[in-house]
């Protein structure tokens, strides 16, 4: 069976140039499921279906989607997804394309009048209920939820090896910790974009997503940033394994990016992203470092370039050759 290749969960608050391109890179990395950490919209208010349509009218036919409910959305926002065919998480295990996920509503509502709790339950209790249901009868591959002020109790008192956050609009990478419940290793991402870079207008700040690829089992083996910049240019990091536990230690922590070895100039011209190919997500289920490769393939007149896995989009007519290095 080939790896699965989820694409990584992002604050969107109704951006509707990060929710096209989550669906470009959907199309690209090939991914079998879409997952979304919640705040979709900005109050969930009614007119903001046109948020959960545009998502789901982006993300390919093919892929099946997975929503969690953040803050800024409202039982409105949930049914809309539902009504679409969202897998929308609910206090339960739920299978999807064969990973099983686990998550619920965010404890606080906001509002354009403020924020205040949504329900009888504080962020603590829901991650110690959580936590509970994922040491059940039915193993858990992933929690997706909006808060990572979960993934402390998560981590002590769960048995989910891999927890999925946004929230704080901040790029945060993985970090991996010792489960003093299990003894077995925790993987957290929280993702996201800097303020204003996923609000109802022009992207201003860098937007990073995440593609992730799974074995037939549902164990995480490999992932990968992808971050769109304000300019419009795009970079893909390296695919890398896991952080794991070095003797004595009790967490590792793994950028979302590697220094770049030369800087790139990026083009500043909005690039053509229809019908683009490629980008495929390593399909062995070994562990351990993913071997390297060259590809290249086209989006339009646009050209996308993949070397050493790190990927620059350039616009159409533009001059420059935009390629970012990772070692």
């Amino acid at each position: 069976m080939d790896a699965r290749r989820p694409c990584s969960p992002l604050t969107l608050h109704c951006n509707l140039d990060v929710i096209a391109f989550s669906g470009v890179l959907d199309q690209l990395s090939g991914a079998d499921i879409h997952m979304d950490d919640g705040d979709l919209t900005m109050t969930g208010s009614d007119p903001e279906r046109v948020c959960v349509d545009a998502l789901t009218q982006a993300v390919p036919s093919s892929t099946k989607k997975v929503a969690t409910i953040g803050n800024h959305d409202s039982d409105a926002t949930a049914a809309r997804l539902h009504s679409q065919g969202w897998t929308v998480t609910d206090g339960s295990v739920q299978t999807v394309a064969g990973v099983t996920f686990l998550g619920d509503d965010d404890a606080e509502r906001t509002t354009a009048a403020g924020t205040k709790p949504r329900g009888g339950e504080t962020t603590e209790k829901i991650a110690s209920r959580l936590a509970k249901v994922s040491c059940g009868g039915t193993p858990v591959d992933v929690v997706l939820i909006h808060q990572p002020a979960t993934f402390d109790t998560l981590t002590k008192e769960g048995c989910a090896p891999l927890l999925l956050a946004g929230h704080v609009h901040a790029e945060r990478g993985m970090t991996t910790a010792i489960s003093p419940r299990t003894g077995r290793p925790v993987t957290g991402i929280i993702s996201g974009a800097g303020k204003g870079g996923t609000s109802l207008g022009s992207v201003t700040e860098d937007a990073f997503l995440h593609v992730m690829s799974f074995d037939s089992t549902g164990a995480l083996v490999a992932w990968r940033a992808v971050i769109l910049h304000s300019d419009a240019s795009v970079t893909v990091g390296a695919w890398r394994s896991v952080p794991g536990i070095a003797p004595g230690q009790t967490t590792a922590t793994m950028a979302s990016t590697l220094g770049p070895s030369a800087s790139a100039t990026r083009c500043r011209r909005r690039p053509r992203l229809s019908r683009a190919r490629g980008l495929r997500a390593p399909r062995s289920r070994r562990r351990g470092p993913i071997p390297r490769g060259r590809t290249i393939f086209r989006t339009g007149r646009a050209r996308a370039t993949v070397v050493a896995y790190a990927l620059v989009l350039i616009a159409p007519r533009c001059p420059e050759e935009l390629l970012t290095h990772y070692r």
